[in-house]
């Protein structure tokens, strides 16, 4: 089946944004999926801002409709109470996102996961949770929805909130605090990632 019409879940953030052009530029019909749509009115020149809740099944479903594939970009990188736990997103949402795209006869799924993520080993809650997710999509996708999972480390662009925030920090006078000087990193350039889920919508070797 050829995809024409995308739904990206979690489109109004820093990946969501660029994918969403993106997307318009290689001629794909695009559907940012929103739970404020009157807060990212811009979006509007990209495609379809549509209102629902995806972490309500019925709600979800409806703004599914229509699309054949779904992309996940949610995902949190600190915990912040229960309605932000990290098994919340990148678990529990994940299983409803799959009902949901089954529901609405979406057959292609591609989810955003994280390096080194892994359900059993994963040096954090964040990366066990992120594996898990990660293992949800591919086996309740099974045998009706294609899913294609992608594995990004720090993802940079000229309107991140991470390297800009460090590159802030640096013009502050004094010396700067580091948790973890030892730490590499393995940034990759966010037109990069972009294209590679546009790459994967319509190619059957990536599921």
């Amino acid at each position: 089946m050829k995809i024409e019409r995308v739904a990206v879940i979690g489109g109004s953030g820093f990946v969501g944004r660029h994918l969403a052009n993106h997307l318009r530029n290689r001629g794909y019909a695009c559907r940012v999926i929103t739970r404020h749509p009157h807060r990212h009115r811009a979006l509007r020149t990209v495609g379809e801002v549509v209102s629902a809740n995806p972490f309500n099944p019925t709600e979800l479903t409806a703004a599914l409709i229509g699309c054949d594939a779904a992309v996940n970009l949610i995902g949190i990188l600190n915990e912040t109470g229960k309605q932000n736990s990290f098994r919340r997103i990148h678990v529990d949402l994940v299983e409803n996102i799959i009902a949901s795209c089954r529901a609405a006869k979406v057959k292609r799924y591609l989810h955003m996961s994280a390096l080194n993520a892994n359900q059993a080993s994963g040096s954090s809650l964040y990366l066990r949770t992120k594996g898990e997710g990660e293992n949800r999509a591919h086996t309740l996708g099974k045998p009706d929805i294609a899913v294609t999972s992608f594995r990004p480390s720090v993802i940079f662009g000229p309107d991140d909130s991470f390297l800009n925030r460090f590159a802030t920090l640096l013009r502050i006078p004094g010396p700067m605090p580091l948790a973890c000087p030892d730490a590499q990193l393995s940034p990759v350039y966010i037109d990069d990632v972009v294209a590679a889920f546009g790459n994967a919508l319509n190619c059957p070797s990536t599921v």
